[in-house]
């Protein structure tokens, strides 16, 4: 888990250096679960924490996929380990692509939760949210933006991110400026106070 947790936080050097050294545990040790227990944890501590993980660290979870739990038979026939799929056959871990087709729908069209794929009349709406809250893409609540269903921004919790726009592009400033408030109540003085007095006034 503590692990996981770094790995979810970090940035993309810090989390290719840390499945390096898993990687290696791995291939000296048959008997190692490491990188299974690992890859479980990140799943879980991100949909705890709903957590964003950009395209860049999303193929470093795949390229460590096809490489740790890449197996050979005994005809020397590769294969992925099945226990990084579920029953049918999606992904354990964000996107959560399935095995046979590499997306996000299996070979009948749906997703992981049911959905169809909007290509052929799916159940997501102009944003790519399903009726869960979660995207299309990215699989959180989250889209590639940082806003979710609502449209309000992951970091900020309002409808603008940290750069003052909403997620079509809309500024959160007037393009006229403002305007000068309205005062619903003005201060009133005595004839002399300090400056740890406090003057309440109100205004729209």
């Amino acid at each position: 888990m503590m692990l996981a947790n770094i790995i979810t936080e970090a940035d993309a050097d810090t989390v290719g250096l840390m499945f390096d050294y898993i990687s290696y545990m791995s291939e000296n040790d048959e008997y190692s679960t490491l990188g299974a227990e690992v890859l479980s944890s990140v799943a879980s501590t991100a949909a705890m924490d709903a957590a964003y993980f950009d395209t860049e660290k999303m193929d470093q979870f795949y390229d460590f996929i096809n490489t740790t739990t890449y197996t050979t038979t005994e005809g020397d026939e590769a294969y992925f380990g099945d226990d990084m799929y579920d029953a049918s056959g999606f992904s354990m871990m964000p996107p959560y692509y399935h095995r046979d087709t590499g997306t996000f729908f299996d070979n009948d069209g749906f997703d992981i939760y049911g959905n169809s794929d909007p290509g052929t009349g799916g159940s997501y709406d102009a944003n790519g949210f399903d009726s869960m809250g979660y995207h299309q893409d990215t699989r959180t609540l989250y889209d590639y933006n940082g806003f979710d269903f609502m449209g309000y921004h992951q970091d900020t919790r309002t409808f603008y991110d940290l750069t003052g726009f909403d997620r079509y592009g809309n500024s959160n400033y007037s393009e006229a400026g403002g305007s000068d408030p309205t005062w619903s109540m003005e201060p009133t003085f005595d004839s002399s106070y300090t400056t740890s007095d406090t003057i309440s006034i109100y205004a729209t």
